[in-house]
């Protein structure tokens, strides 16, 4: 009985990933000619040929791929095609301030906001005006970040990013405002200055980094006047204890009275 490729279901450029149903044909051995899914590590097999990698590989690549396997086994082998026939359903993750996080597989092209939707919709506390986007490794891993309570106040969610297979969205919290008595004040040159709860390190850049790091044109400095250098992508460094009642400016940090902290809570700032 012979079994036939049926028609490609999938676009150009198309990446095949696990799950995926393909077809294998081999002109030139008939006896290869199969029907197969890619596994869960992300590969196809082959009689005599073993374990080929399929996942991450657009339809011409994997026919090359495959082609070079055959070929040292059956070196006379030119050509090896591959259809794919079923793509495994499409799978976002969904995470963070989201009622239900997890995996959700869509039928047909899916934007961001259904994809939120269908998560069981942002939580209490969710930040939406900062939602990421981070696309699956094999097209980079590419993070963008999109203004969804923007859309929403407009009315055109309808516009947001449609997602793709793999990507992954991130609904980031409300950053904490904390005005009690163990509260750390942080102004100057950092992203959102404000009173913050420090929990876990208390030090430093603990501070600044919860006020979301510094500015482009900050200067870091210790209360000694000496330039903090942190890693690359802001890690932490080892600095001095924060201590309650204390306000991080971009040249130094210094205690503050109580009427301070009071005052610099009702400049504008959203406090909890």
């Amino acid at each position: 009985m012979s079994v036939y490729p049926q028609a490609s279901s999938v676009p150009s450029g198309y990446r095949v990933k696990a799950g995926d149903q393909i077809y294998i044909t081999v002109p030139q051995r008939p006896s290869l000619n199969r029907r197969v899914t890619v596994d869960k590590e992300g590969n196809v097999e082959l009689p005599v040929v073993g374990k080929v990698a399929a996942a991450g590989f657009t339809v011409p690549e994997l026919e090359a791929q495959l082609n070079r396997a055959v070929q040292e086994v059956y070196p006379s082998i030119a050509e090896v095609r591959v259809v794919v026939e079923e793509a495994a359903g499409q799978g976002i993750y969904v995470t963070g301030m989201i009622g239900r996080p997890g995996k959700y597989s869509f039928d047909e092209p899916t934007n961001l906001w259904e994809a939120i939707r269908e998560a069981g919709g942002p939580r209490p506390g969710a930040l939406l005006t900062d939602v990421q986007v981070v696309s699956d490794q094999s097209r980079g891993g590419k993070t963008t970040v999109v203004n969804v309570q923007e859309a929403l106040e407009r009315g055109s969610v309808d516009r947001l990013p449609i997602l793709e297979d793999g990507d992954t969205v991130i609904i980031p919290r409300e950053e904490e405002r904390y005005t009690g008595s163990d509260g750390v004040s942080v102004i100057g040159a950092v992203n959102k200055p404000g009173i913050y709860r420090l929990e876990g390190r208390q030090d430093l850049m603990s501070a600044v980094l919860s006020a979301g790091g510094p500015t482009r044109r900050a200067k870091l400095f210790d209360s000694r006047g000496t330039a903090i250098t942190p890693p690359a992508g802001l890690s932490p460094a080892p600095c001095r204890r924060v201590s309650p009642t204390c306000t991080w400016s971009s040249a130094t940090c210094t205690p503050i009275s109580a009427a301070t902290s009071k005052q610099l809570g009702s400049t504008g700032q959203r406090r909890t």
